[in-house]
């Protein structure tokens, strides 16, 4: 029986999540940004979308996200 490091995998998805948010929003002009344009950076969030129950850090990421505008004057950081 194998174990999945559940703690490892959420620290490791989320911090891979925050840099493609980043990487999206200072290329994107304005708009919102799309959970489809996230996992396309970050191939692997999309098969583990079924199972946010176990990554918390990762659930917290997507969510900041997704709910924020993205606007060209916008300097304020994206995640505190």
């Amino acid at each position: 029986m194998s174990s999945v490091k559940w703690d490892e995998r959420d620290e490791t998805l989320s911090q891979a999540v925050r840099e493609a948010v980043l990487r999206l929003t200072s290329s994107q002009a304005s708009g919102q940004l799309r959970l489809w344009q996230i996992y396309q950076v970050v191939p692997d969030l999309k098969p583990k979308l079924a199972r946010l129950d176990r990554l918390p850090l990762t659930r917290r990421a997507l969510d900041e996200a997704l709910s924020r505008r993205v606007s060209p004057q916008d300097q304020s950081p994206l995640f505190d």
